[in-house]
Order: structure tokens, then C-alpha cells, then sequence
């Protein structure tokens, strides 16, 4: 019985990780995008990296 519980603990772990992978990945993306729009107003593109 606790190892299963165990077994189940580690899946919602493995899940809550790759849906914030997932999510940070798609927030970035999404800054970027905001970014370019906002700089190319300006007219000078500054480069985050």
C-alpha cells in the first residue's frame, strides 16, 4: 500500500514538472512576441540574451 502511494506522489511530481516546463516555455514564446512588438515601435531592437 505505500508503495503505491509512493508510485502516485512521484507521478503528480513528474506531471506538475512537465506542465511547468510546458507552461514556461509557452510564457517565454509569449514575452518574446511582446518584445519584438514593443522594440519595433521604438525602433531599435534590444537583444534580452
Amino acid at each position: 500500500m505505500k508503495a503505491k502511494r509512493f508510485c502516485y506522489l512521484l507521478f503528480l511530481l513528474i506531471l506538475f514538472v512537465f506542465l511547468n516546463f510546458l507552461g514556461n516555455r509557452e510564457l517565454r514564446q509569449e514575452l518574446r512576441n511582446t518584445e519584438l512588438i514593443q522594440t519595433s515601435s521604438n525602433g531599435n531592437y534590444i537583444d534580452p540574451e
